[in-house]
């Protein structure tokens, strides 16, 4: 009798007859090279267009359009990619994906039982090692000698094959040079081939560490853009010598990521250049173009476009003279004050979101994504378009109490014209953490750094350069006590080098300007003129390098001894300005490298002899207490000593009215900015502000705890 056939058993042999049918045809399928690109081009770019997937995967004639028909049929009839009908876009589906990379394993096998090394370089690709692309990589970049890279080459592929090496990496093989290269004694060569970057565990914590992040993800895209370019400019372009010393901390060299191609400040007129609309001729492509400026609308537009555009094109300030005027000659007469101010603060609000932070260079911690950032500051004279100014004024001031952390500053000329009137408002300004600087002088960034010649007819933008602070207590440490004459000698040797790197920087940020890198500067300056450009070398620590470590007292003796040394310093310039053709001037502004090299100088002398040690940064320019201006006169000697320097210096003193953390009366506030007015040239009033960590509320100070969320503050 036979047996029974099971009702089980043909439904399962029918399964394994599909399964394999299906295999096989998936694998046949990957046979061809075209349907494998096809799947790795919709792998890499995701949903894709039918005339995107054919050129990409290589598909670009008329002729080829029906054998890519086929294969896209034949993948998606495997259901290897599908098809979005309403967005008529492909994309690959996980069975693809899956193929895609067991077919990448079983190439990566493939080259293992071959027997044959297998590099993974940095564009994606899985490469056979040849050791012809060391040799011409050594001749092409290190610009070596044919025999002695031949020669490199052969030790480099020697190693390789010692160590059995199954299959290596791009990085891994240039690490393996440059030892083979220091091996040698060729140290010359190593430094053109050194690879730029940070390490894995730096670029982890920087992921991990997200408390300090403002700006979100282009926060942390810049700090390791800046780690590249910053290694650059101190190994590859700048002086050795120079380098030396800024790592030493005998000088502290701001914006080093953007040294040789942007200037630190940019002293604009924006009348002239937005006068007859946004005209940016060929460059930036993707900001809207204003052929005419008509209403108020456009004119906010175009002010928001301009800012974040000139901001791209400096380090650390644009100072934008020209608004109120060109308001006064664009607004109608029927256009109301609230109309004016209300498109103000809408520029102020999105030009401030857009400006990109841009790290200083003093920070040695590789993971901190906490930056100074870009600064605009408005430029208004007092006396002059007063309802505009009235206007910009009453716009920044409902700006500063909607911005946790403003961006945006006025510089007030109060030359022609006394600033009682807006004193109580500066006053409410200040206390929200508003940036503001008053001076009689004609062109001042915020910093206090004096910039020349907007006063020629012809000249539209100009710029400054002064990223470079010599270390005045550090040069102290090198002479006796009380030997201020040695001490002016050491300065001086010190200060050659720095000019001689100032105007090589100037030739650089020329020829990059030149080359289409900052396409406005280009065009709205003739830039290769010498008086467009100012060089400035800033004095640090110049207090604790007198008072301090050589031991003069606070007399007029030891005051004298301060205007010596800067008239020293003054002289050395003016002379090598005429010697070298070149225009270089001594400031005494803020320098983010303060606090570093105060803490270099602590690890090296000793905290006890370098005053601020490594809780302070140095002294920098000269700051007076709000509470204790009116007891000031204009023969007090800080105030006499004030006047003296900033005679002196044709570049700039910083100089600071500090308003206590707990001081929050707008009349004595106000009080004290009238009183100062009267007394220096240039003066800054500043206060800490109280800000929240998560909801960045500033209303008024709290100690511990904010009133609004109850998170722990920060002081900013």
């Amino acid at each position: 009798m036979k047996a029974k056939k099971s009702v089980f058993t043909s439904p399962k042999k029918t399964y394994t007859k599909h399964f394999e049918k299906h295999l096989s045809a998936i694998f046949n399928s990957m046979a061809n090279p075209h349907r494998l690109e096809i799947l790795k081009v919709l792998y890499s770019k995701g949903s894709t267009s039918y005339t995107d997937l054919k050129a990409t995967a290589g598909f670009g004639t008329q002729k080829e359009s029906g054998k890519f028909a086929y294969h896209l049929r034949k993948l998606t009839k495997l259901s290897l990619i599908e098809k979005n009908n309403s967005e008529r876009r492909y994309n690959i589906t996980s069975k693809g994906k899956m193929t895609l990379e067991y077919a990448d394993k079983i190439e990566a096998n493939a080259f293992m039982e071959s027997g044959k090394l297998q590099v993974r370089s940095s564009n994606s690709s899985i490469d056979e090692f040849n050791k012809q692309r060391i040799l011409q990589s050594l001749v092409k970049e290190g610009d070596m000698p044919y025999e002695l890279a031949d020669k490199i080459t052969k030790e480099v592929e020697n190693k390789i094959h010692k160590y059995e090496i199954s299959y290596i990496t791009g990085a891994l093989i240039r690490d393996m040079v440059n030892s083979v290269l220091l091996e040698t004694t060729h140290e010359e060569y190593r430094s053109k081939l050194v690879r730029l970057g940070m390490p894995l565990y730096e670029v982890n914590q920087m992921l991990k560490n997200l408390n300090g992040v403002d700006g979100g993800m282009d926060d942390i895209l810049f700090a390791a853009g800046k780690n590249v370019l910053t290694e650059n400019t101190m190994f590859n372009t700048l002086p050795k010598d120079l380098a030396d010393k800024h790592m030493k901390g005998s000088i502290h060299i701001s914006n080093l990521v953007t040294w040789f191609t942007l200037p630190d400040v940019l002293f604009v007129n924006i009348k002239d250049i937005l006068d007859g609309g946004v005209d940016i001729g060929g460059k930036y492509t993707t900001a809207s173009r204003l052929p005419k400026l008509t209403q108020i609308d456009d004119i906010v537009a175009s002010l928001s476009i301009m800012i974040q555009l000139l901001l791209k094109e400096a380090s650390s300030e644009v100072v934008l003279a020209g608004l109120p005027q060109l308001l006064a000659k664009k607004c109608s007469d029927t256009t109301s004050d609230d109309e004016i101010e209300s498109g103000l603060l809408l520029a102020f609000m999105t030009s401030s979101v857009a400006i990109v932070p841009v790290a200083s260079g003093a920070s040695t911690d590789n993971t901190s994504c906490k930056f100074d950032g870009k600064v605009a500051s408005i430029r208004l004279n007092l006396g002059s378009d007063a309802r505009m100014a009235n206007c910009i004024l009453n716009a920044y001031a409902k700006y500063v109490k909607l911005t946790p952390r403003p961006r945006i500053g006025l510089v007030i000329n109060y030359e022609k014209e006394k600033i009682e009137s807006i004193s109580a408002r500066i006053a409410q300004i200040v206390l929200l953490g508003g940036r503001i600087l008053f001076t009689k002088l004609p062109q001042v960034s915020s910093s206090g750094i004096v910039g020349g010649s907007l006063n020629k007819a012809d000249s539209t933008l100009s710029m400054a350069l002064q990223s470079v602070s010599v270390n005045l207590p550090s040069l102290a440490h090198e002479v006796d006590k009380g030997d201020a004459e040695y001490f002016m000698a050491r300065l001086m040797l010190m200060l050659n080098p720095v000019i001689d790197a100032l105007i090589q920087r100037k030739k650089e940020v020329f020829d990059a300007t030149r080359r289409g890198l900052n396409p406005l500067t280009a065009k709205n300056t003739q830039y290769m003129q010498r008086g467009y450009a100012s060089l400035t070398v800033n004095l640090v620590g110049l207090r604790e390098a007198v008072f301090e470590i050589l031991g003069f007292e606070y007399n007029r003796k030891g005051r004298n001894v301060v205007q010596k040394i800067i008239g020293q310093a003054v002289s050395l310039c003016s002379l090598a300005s005429k010697n070298r053709n070149e225009s270089v001037t001594i400031s005494i502004v803020d320098s983010d490298g303060a606090e570093r090299i105060a803490r270099i100088d602590s690890r090296q002398y000793g905290k006890s002899d370098v005053g601020p040690g490594d809780t302070r940064p140095y002294s920098q320019g000269l700051i007076f207490a709000a509470s204790e201006i009116s007891n000031y006169t204009n023969k007090s000697p800080s105030i006499t000593l004030c006047n003296k320097i900033s005679r002196n210096l044709s570049a700039g003193l910083q100089v600071t009215l500090r308003i206590s953390e707990d001081e929050n009366d707008v009349s004595n506030v106000a009080d004290a900015i009238k009183k100062m007015s009267t007394l220096v040239p240039s003066f800054t009033p500043v206060k800490d502000i109280t800000l929240c960590a998560e909801c960045s509320f500033k209303g008024r100070p709290f100690d511990t705890k904010c009133p609004s969320c109850h998170a722990p503050k920060r002081t900013g």
